[in-house]
């Protein structure tokens, strides 16, 4: 079946369908109930979007039921009981996007139209633009010349900036959330106390000339240059526009990252322990590997389900879901106390769980394909089936587990102890190494340096 998620048109108006279901419902009363109830969230939710964000409640209403035709696909396709009906919601979506997407074309056209006669005003400078009620909110501004125009205290929020020259321009004290500033060139603009929450700032000018919070020059240099291997911790970083950052092996310990956008964030191997993640969008963020320990997070945490029930067991809450077939994978759970637990299926492959007890849990079936165990307590393991293949297993205490039919394929062993573990010779022999590993009989294996 086709995926139409990433044809949505992508629009600010209703963040598109990631809310809608995706299994088949079994009736097609619920496939009909399913195609009314995204016409009404989509049209509600637009409507409810331009109360609160910078596009014109026209524009929206005009769009709303172009939206409707795309939602009403989707769901076709989706629920679809065969092909003919695929293609046919297919050809319908198509459609009702390249409509949406040059009527959204027209409507950014008319408001930078609309929005010129204002900017000309500003050259004019024959009147003090602070508090004088003049409005750049939502206007498409992007690409134009602005140099050295005095937008101070200017209400220009979600204003579309992209590839502006706004070099000597004076944004001080300019309400500019929301606002994108990719690409600007502000060298030696005057960005004093203006508001920049969730401002994107990814690859503008900006030089020594500038004059701009030290926090959102941080944040500028930080999505413009990366911040892969950097020391972060204890920084705020709050209400920030992160989206797509680069902070691979990164220390982040005790960051404020409440109520911001990290979505599809790099953020393998970091340290994120006691960070503040509450309001936090990490959509489609890289957390392999990351330490979570005593990371902060609520019901306004976007994130993925997989990095969620990690946070939750490393925070010693094991109530909140069975852990078979629970998906683990490329987590980091090192030092956690799972005795006992039953992982039957469970998908740990290329896990971290160094020095973790498990001892006597059950890993029937388990995925632990490259995972690290090194010195972890699996002693007493209910462990039949389990895939080993390519496990670091060193310093691990294996003795008296259940280990038939476990795949050991290239495994290190290296001072592992497998004392009275239920383990052919044929499956260690499998192993990479068993270099001064005890044997299920109590022999220490030679070393093999």
């Amino acid at each position: 079946m086709v995926d139409l998620h990433d044809r949505l048109p992508n629009r600010q108006c209703g963040g598109g369908l990631t809310g809608m279901p995706s299994r088949k419902p079994q009736k097609d009363t619920y496939f009909f109930t399913l195609v009314w109830i995204a016409s009404i969230w989509l049209i509600s939710g637009c409507r409810v979007f331009s109360d609160n964000e910078p596009t014109p409640t026209a524009t929206v209403d005009q769009m709303a039921t172009q939206e409707v035709a795309v939602a009403t696909a989707y769901v076709f396709e989706e629920f679809a009981e065969n092909v003919a009906t695929q293609e046919a919601a297919l050809a319908t979506m198509d459609a009702a996007t390249e409509q949406v997407e040059d009527r959204e074309r027209t409507v950014q056209a008319t408001q930078s139209a609309a929005c010129r006669p204002i900017v000309e005003q500003f050259r004019s400078q024959d009147y003090s633009p602070l508090g004088n009620g003049i409005s750049l909110r939502g206007c498409n501004l992007s690409g134009m010349n602005l140099f050295g125009l005095d937008f101070s205290g200017v209400d220009m929020y979600g204003a579309q900036l992209d590839n502006a020259d706004l070099r000597g321009a004076n944004l001080s004290n300019a309400d500019l959330r929301l606002s994108s500033l990719q690409r600007a060139n502000l060298l030696g603009a005057n960005l004093q106390g203006a508001q920049l929450e969730w401002a994107a700032l990814h690859n503008a000018q900006l030089d020594d000339a500038t004059v701009i919070d030290e926090k959102w020059r941080l944040v500028w240099q930080l999505v413009s240059e990366g911040g892969a291997s950097a020391d972060l911790s204890g920084m705020d970083l709050s209400h920030a526009n992160l989206a797509g950052i680069d902070l691979d092996n990164a220390a982040l310990v005790t960051v404020d990252f409440s109520g911001s956008n990290l979505e599809r964030a790099k953020l393998q191997n970091t340290m994120l322990s006691g960070a503040n993640l509450i309001g936090a969008n990490l959509a489609s963020a890289d957390l392999r590997w990351a330490l979570l320990d005593g990371v902060q997070f609520d019901h306004t945490t976007t994130i993925d389900k997989k990095w969620r029930q990690a946070i939750r067991i490393l925070a010693g809450d094991f109530t909140f879901t069975s852990f078979r077939n629970i998906d683990l994978s490329d987590t980091n759970l090192s030092g956690v106390n799972l005795e006992g637990i039953d992982l039957t299926a469970a998908n740990l492959s290329g896990t971290i769980l160094n020095q973790t007890n498990l001892g006597s849990a059950i890993l029937f079936n388990a995925d632990l394909q490259s995972a690290s165990l090194q010195y972890a307590d699996l002693s007493h393991a209910q462990a039949g089936s389990v895939n080993l293949r390519n496990a670091d297993l060193t310093g691990a205490n294996l003795s008296f587990a259940e280990l038939t039919g476990a795949d050991l394929w290239n495994a290190n062993l290296t001072l592992a102890s497998v004392a009275g573990a239920q383990v052919s010779v044929e499956q260690l022999e499998e192993a990479k190494t068993l270099s001064n590993a005890q044997m299920p009989d109590g022999s220490v294996h030679a070393s093999e340096d």
